[in-house]
């Protein structure tokens, strides 16, 4: 659940909480997106499929969005003599 990349402005949907630096995706969501990306990444993972979620409306302090979600599970392949 940790960000690895960013891409782009993601201001509007992500911010820094107060407190020890994070990365955890679901602590920097803005508003009721964290809500929603946690389902939505729970779902994708019992099912193995790509979750989409539309309309989501993001309010903030100064500020409301519309987006839509897409989570896409990734599975990474275990190669032989792994321990990982």
């Amino acid at each position: 659940m940790e960000v690895i990349e960013f891409r782009g402005d993601t201001g509007a949907f992500l911010e820094h909480s107060s407190g020890a630096a994070s990365l955890n995706l679901i602590k920097m969501a803005k508003g009721n997106l964290s809500f929603e990306l946690r389902l939505a990444i729970d779902k994708a993972r019992q099912t193995k499929q790509s979750i989409r979620l539309d309309d989501i409306s993001i309010t903030g302090k100064d500020e409301s969005h519309e987006v839509d979600l897409e989570v896409v599970p990734v599975t990474v392949p275990k190669h032989e003599g792994s321990s990982i």
